[in-house]
């Protein structure tokens, strides 16, 4: 058996969610900060769910275009491990705040994965490019672009993953992670997660990483 994939369930919004995540055995819960999003939470509740979460599970804010002292005031305030940057964010930024963020690019073609295999940080995210959204509308895109860039560096992998679907990706990408968000919802209730669908996508992943 090869390494364990990392496992993130993003856009929890309720204390029944950082249960469901913890239960489900997954290694990271995102909290989504985006005005847009309809997951997103409130910085009081944010912080409630980050002591729920505290010493079981990684905590990541999820934010878009936000200026330096507003990340790390965020993520001091609510008890954030890292932040993950959904936005406009530039080279410049991601070294001036360092191990606290990590980027995360919509792909939709070469061009994208060129530009995203540039960006420096420990980890990289990539997501499905849909019109003017870098992520979280729940699609998948054509895993083979990215296939390369997984290889050499470590990458975590959303859009559009399911139960049904995970395995194949980790099979096929072999990414140091994957993302989560609608893949373990009931459908229509954008930030409830459903704890067995968190368990079969979290046991589709073990299977995949025990075929490696």
């Amino acid at each position: 058996m090869g390494a364990s994939t990392w496992i993130k369930i993003c856009g929890v919004t309720l204390p029944a969610g950082i249960e469901a995540v913890v239960a489900g055995g997954a290694q990271a819960v995102g909290l989504n900060f985006v005005q847009w999003s309809k997951r997103r939470v409130e910085v009081a509740v944010a912080r409630e769910l980050v002591r729920i979460a505290k010493k079981r599970i990684e905590v990541i804010g999820v934010v878009s275009d936000l200026q330096d002292d507003k990340i790390r005031e965020l993520a001091s305030f609510v008890g954030l491990d890292r932040v993950q940057l959904h936005g406009n964010e530039d080279h410049a930024q991601l070294e001036r705040l360092g191990s606290l963020v990590f980027k995360a690019v919509g792909i939709a073609s070469r061009a994208d994965v060129a530009r995203a295999a540039l960006f420096p940080g420990a980890l990289l995210l990539v997501d499905a490019a849909v019109g003017q959204q870098s992520g979280g509308t729940g699609t998948t895109f054509n895993w083979s672009l990215v296939s390369e860039v997984c290889r050499t560096r470590p990458v975590v992998v959303a859009g559009g993953l399911h139960p049904e679907n995970v395995a194949e990706a980790v099979a096929f990408l072999r990414p140091f992670g994957v993302d989560v968000a609608s893949g373990v919802e009931p459908k229509g209730c954008p930030g409830i997660k459903d704890e067995k669908l968190v368990k079969q996508f979290v046991a589709a992943v073990r299977h995949a990483d025990s075929q490696r």
